[in-house]
């Protein structure tokens, strides 16, 4: 089986980022880990007074013990990251992992 990692905003409503990208990536026959980078209350397309809960103090937990599991990864696939701090911490997971695909986009 596929794994990849999903580095992706998790969103409380709205069917978007890692709402979206976990069923259909299973139904695909693809393990997915998730790795959340922003919380926010609703997608950022129609809405006012989002609440946003930055995560990359909990990015730096997560990433910090994956680098130290053995476990393979096929790829990396991120979407919405709010600093390239975040950014940065993905890139060095990638490579010290060696993970050989990496999608990425960067939103501040």
């Amino acid at each position: 089986m596929t794994t990849v990692i999903v580095a992706n905003d998790l969103v409380g409503f709205g069917k978007v980022a890692l709402t979206s990208s976990l069923p259909i990536m299973s139904a695909c026959q693809t393990e997915v880990l998730p790795l959340p980078t922003v919380l926010l209350s609703s997608h950022t397309g129609e809405f006012d007074n989002i609440y946003v809960r930055y995560l990359t103090v909990d990015m730096q937990g997560f990433c910090g013990q994956w680098k130290r599991l053995d476990f393979r990864v096929d790829g990396l696939v991120g979407g919405y990251f709010k600093s390239e701090e975040e950014l940065g911490l993905v890139s060095q997971l990638s490579y010290e992992k060696k993970i050989p695909l990496f999608v990425g986009s960067y939103y501040g």
